[in-house]
């Protein structure tokens, strides 16, 4: 079984049940069948700005961020029995907000196509 840990503030209206499902999908789609979890979160322009100054020394908009446990520096050591810790998806809503405002789509589809994305990455998936 895949597990996608969802968090998002109470004021962003999205549909987790949908943007979890499209996570699976895009992971079993790739091979990835069972014991797998994925963080994924909602987060306002704030946290954003200052998670891409941490963490790409960069003052860049993002409208998603991946952080790969791949892409730990050092072993990364699970406890036993637990789950396969695929890493983190972060969404700034306001970007996926003003995306599906100038595209005339919905805040969920933006928001399930950068959690596709982030997911891609998180699996060693990158685009050019």
């Amino acid at each position: 079984m895949i597990w996608v840990s969802f968090y998002k503030q109470s004021n962003y209206p999205v549909d987790s049940k949908l943007i979890k499902g499209k996570v699976i999908e895009v992971l079993k789609k790739n091979g990835l069948t069972s014991d797998y979890e994925v963080s994924l979160a909602i987060v306002g322009e704030k946290l954003m700005t200052g998670l891409v100054k941490k963490y790409f020394n960069d003052n860049a908009s993002h409208a998603v961020l991946s952080f790969p446990t791949s892409e730990i520096k050092g072993r990364f050591i699970f406890p036993p029995g637990s789950k396969n810790y695929l890493g983190e998806i972060i969404i700034s809503f306001n970007q996926a907000r003003d995306s599906a405002n100038k595209t005339n789509r919905r805040i969920d589809e933006i928001v399930s196509d950068l959690a596709i994305h982030g997911a891609m990455h998180l699996i060693g998936i990158h685009h050019d």
